[in-house]
């Protein structure tokens, strides 16, 4: 499990110090999703530049970085992506395994939450040389790999969980399978934030409030951010947001290359020290209990999607789980 997030607007950021602001209490946020490492970019459409600061350390100790605060203060961007990174493979002491994953030679970058099964699949079949040890790179590599449809040809190949942020020639695109992304919009403000947790986004918008000399404290939505919309972005959905005129956006359905019974790409641990198989979240039929990935109906009964929830179950064992789920 890691921890993904992201502050933009159509126009530079102005005040630079409040970007930081937002963006260190959104990885305080995130901090318990991914331990092993955090990474930030700054991304200015206008040049379609960008620049990444990422270190094998916690959230709460790279945000006293030197070289983290002045990424904010010291250039200039209209988007900011963010993540805590929980370790599945690929040491965290390479940065290449470390989020944002990005390439040199297409100038472009991404961010993921999940576990992607058939990247070893993918990169003997298509002669794809990898960069790091972490299945992550491959969202890219695929990307980069088509020359029409990157995106959708990207996904429909990809078998695994996901929730990402990639960013391509002023165009950055959202997406989730089963990994949760939170979309918030203020329009007062013309800002967008996205997050894995609602928390996460609510507390980079957020003051303190102090009462009785800091013995009790309360935390409230600033003011300017009052007007803020948030919704949780559902199953299979891709959201293009492209850097023009104005901010256009586009949202569309795509299914990735999943596997029925694959259960590994299903989990979303609450703790590290969790028995293996507890803390599954399951997307499962109302009608007949089946389990299943489509957001659109059961593959078994073909029930609507009315009857598909989000389930947690907690799980002892592998046979617990097939008598629930089989």
């Amino acid at each position: 499990m890691c921890g993904i997030g992201g502050i933009f607007k159509l126009s530079p950021f102005e005040d630079r110090g409040e970007i930081l602001d937002m963006s260190i209490k959104m990885l305080r946020e995130l901090e318990d999703r991914g331990k092993d490492a955090t990474g930030v970019a700054v991304i200015n459409t206008f040049n379609d530049s960008f620049k990444i600061f990422k270190k094998n350390k916690h959230a709460s100790e790279f945000i006293k970085l030197k070289e983290f605060q002045k990424l904010f203060l010291n250039n200039k961007y209209n988007i900011v992506l963010l993540h805590t990174r929980a370790k599945t493979q690929g040491s965290a002491d390479n940065p290449k395994n470390n989020h944002p994953i990005f390439s040199k030679r297409f100038n472009n970058l991404v961010i993921h939450n999940g576990v992607i099964n058939n990247d070893d699949d993918l990169k003997k079949k298509h002669g794809i040389k990898p960069d790091g040890e972490v299945d992550s790179e491959i969202i890219l590599q695929m990307f980069n790999l088509f020359k029409q449809n990157k995106i959708e040809k990207a996904i429909k190949n990809i078998s695994g969980s996901m929730a990402f942020a990639l960013y391509d020639k002023q165009t950055l695109y959202l997406y989730k399978n089963t990994q949760p992304i939170f979309l918030a919009y203020s329009p007062s403000n013309d800002l967008f934030l996205f997050s894995s947790t609602k928390t996460a986004i609510k507390s980079s918008i957020s003051e303190i409030i102090s009462y009785y000399n800091n013995l009790f404290l309360k935390l409230q939505t600033k003011e300017k951010y009052r007007d803020f919309l948030l919704r949780e972005i559902e199953s299979n959905t891709l959201i293009q947001f492209k850097f023009e005129d104005k901010i256009k956006t586009s949202v569309s359905e795509i299914e990735s290359k999943q596997k029925l019974y694959d259960w590994s790409n299903w989990y979303d641990y609450n703790s590290s020290s969790v028995n293996e198989y507890q803390q599954y979240a399951f997307e499962a039929c109302l009608n007949c209990k089946y389990y299943i990935y489509s957001p659109k109906k059961c593959k078994k009964c073909k029930f609507k999607k009315q009857a598909s929830i989000l389930k947690r179950f907690n799980i002892e064992n592998e046979a617990e789980f097939r008598r629930i789920f089989e």
